[in-house]
């Protein structure tokens, strides 16, 4: 995939325009480190919980701010992706870390703040590197480096990661600051680092050093969260805070740093960004909660696989388990069920105000009931993109059927509660995820931990799977998908479930 060069910066409440404007990212953001990592290992809703968590939280509460925040611009974080065709440097820090050959671009600036600090994602020598205290005259200079192998499980070294992982006691740079691209696909699927107003002279896995004297009681490395019962979408968080909330609430952020005043997690500009320092102000600490000290959440899972459902591909090419069709407004009475394309739309015709909605289901009988659900993604063949924030997804609670179902009917006779699957009845009210292309062709939804919750009931009660439902009654701008009845195979819409038996 390629990568286009972003600037990171951390979010200030007010964004200046002198500062380095990143291009457009590409549609699908990158992570770094292997799906099984640490990092990017969601923890389950049931992790245990520390004894000291109810401290811990006080203890922000008192010192950290009434929410969590973001940091002011002197200690903004650039963040490059470089081409191989980029100037290529060795640094040598004066200070502590490894001695690292990459390629840089040649617009690349540290930040401005005490840190002057870089990260740079470098693909082509497999690294992404973390310059502290860095200067550039004809070549580059640092006080300070971190290297990860970005194939790697993303662990330094010295507590068992893959040798030449090393620096900034453990915390790898794709975790310290969110990038833009990432809250623009809609998800962010690895756990993120809070710097913390004070931590305490002491760590916990996954860090490998702590930083002493700064008069706190938090152990570098504990785990907080926003608690899994807290329902973020009825918190009238904008799109952008929540992707970033939900992030907190599936993986939560490692305490790895320390702020000198709150507790704050990092954040690039981006003209396109629309969130102030106020952002989390919905999320107070009493809604949060600590992991038990040194938790990893890998040692819960067995061994995992996964299994992808697409009408004549898999799980076997003889699959045919999967229905779908979309219901119109418009024609309240007409079914779509062999429609080789899927239309979602707020406003079809155009002026007139009204919905279209698509409707999927997927047999997923061939995973056996004792397994535990650990991701989940759909994937589409888009034909035509929306302007919009997106579409949503969300449980359908009806056993439609793909030639009965209407605005008006989820099977032939029998009506919704509400006409176009809108009444309680008829589908939950929590989004699964969201689909948002900005281009044609592939695009991958990742549900989120609710939508993972309503595939691990599908696992275990095949009666409780009636399918999903996206919708958007708010855009004047559809959205196109190829259906199951697509005559190119490998474009109609597959979901493919991770778990664990």
């Amino acid at each position: 995939m390629k990568k286009q060069k972003i600037v990171s910066l951390v979010l200030t409440s007010v964004l200046c325009s002198a500062l380095i404007i990143p291009v457009q990212s590409s549609a699908s953001a990158y992570r770094a480190f292997t799906t099984d990592s640490y990092w990017n290992t969601p923890m389950p809703a049931n992790a245990p919980i520390d004894p000291n968590s109810a401290t811990y939280i006080q203890d922000s509460i008192d010192n950290g701010g009434a929410y969590i925040k973001v940091p002011t611009v002197d200690y903004q974080t650039p963040v490059y992706f470089a081409a191989s065709s980029d100037p290529i440097y060795t640094v040598t820090p004066t200070s502590i870390g490894p001695t690292v050959t990459l390629h840089i671009p040649a617009s690349a600036e540290p930040a401005p703040g005490n840190d002057a600090q870089l990260i740079v994602y470098d693909e082509s020598t497999n690294q992404v590197v973390g310059l502290h205290h860095a200067t550039f005259d004809t070549s580059w200079h640092a006080d300070g480096t971190d290297r990860y192998y970005l194939d790697s499980e993303g662990l330094e070294q010295s507590i068992g990661g893959t040798t030449g992982n090393i620096g900034h006691r453990g915390v790898p740079g794709p975790v310290r600051t969110v990038r833009y691209e990432e809250v623009q696909d809609g998800v962010i699927n690895h756990r993120l680092e809070c710097f913390w107003w004070a931590t305490a002279s002491s760590h916990v896995f996954p860090m490998s050093g702590h930083e002493n004297n700064k008069g706190g009681i938090v152990p570098e490395g504990m785990v907080a969260r926003i608690k899994p019962s807290v329902d973020l979408d009825s918190l009238g968080l904008n799109s952008q805070a929540l992707v970033i909330a939900k992030a907190l609430q599936d993986y939560g952020c490692v305490v790895g740093d320390n702020s000198g005043s709150g507790n704050k997690v990092k954040i690039e500009v981006n003209p396109n960004w629309n969130l102030s320092g106020t952002a989390f102000q919905a999320v107070p600490w009493s809604s949060w909660e600590f992991i038990e000290a040194g938790y990893d959440p890998r040692d819960d899972i067995g061994t995992s696989q996964s299994t992808s459902f697409q009408n004549g591909v898999s799980p076997t090419s003889t699959y045919n388990g999967a229905i779908d069709t979309m219901i119109k407004e418009s024609a309240p009475n007409t079914a779509s069920g062999g429609a080789t394309t899927l239309v979602a739309d707020g406003d079809d015709p155009g002026s007139t105000g009204q919905d279209d909605a698509i409707l999927l289901k997927w047999y997923v009988g061939s995973i056996p009931a004792a397994s535990t659900v650990t991701a989940a993604s759909i994937t589409f063949n888009v034909t035509d993109f929306t302007t919009s924030t997106g579409f949503d997804i969300y449980e359908l609670k009806r056993d439609w059927t793909e030639g009965g179902a209407t605005w008006n009917n989820y099977k032939s006779g029998t009506g919704w509660q509400i006409s176009g699957a809108e009444g309680s009845n008829d589908r939950g009210t929590t989004v699964l995820g969201t689909v948002n292309p900005t281009v044609t062709g592939t695009f991958t939804v990742n549900l989120n931990q609710n939508g993972l919750a309503i595939i691990q009931n599908w696992i275990d009660d095949s009666a409780a799977n009636h399918g999903l439902i996206i919708t958007n009654g708010t855009t004047n701008n559809g959205l196109g998908i190829s259906s199951s009845e697509a005559s190119t195979i490998a474009n109609r819409p597959e979901l493919t479930i991770t778990y664990t038996d």
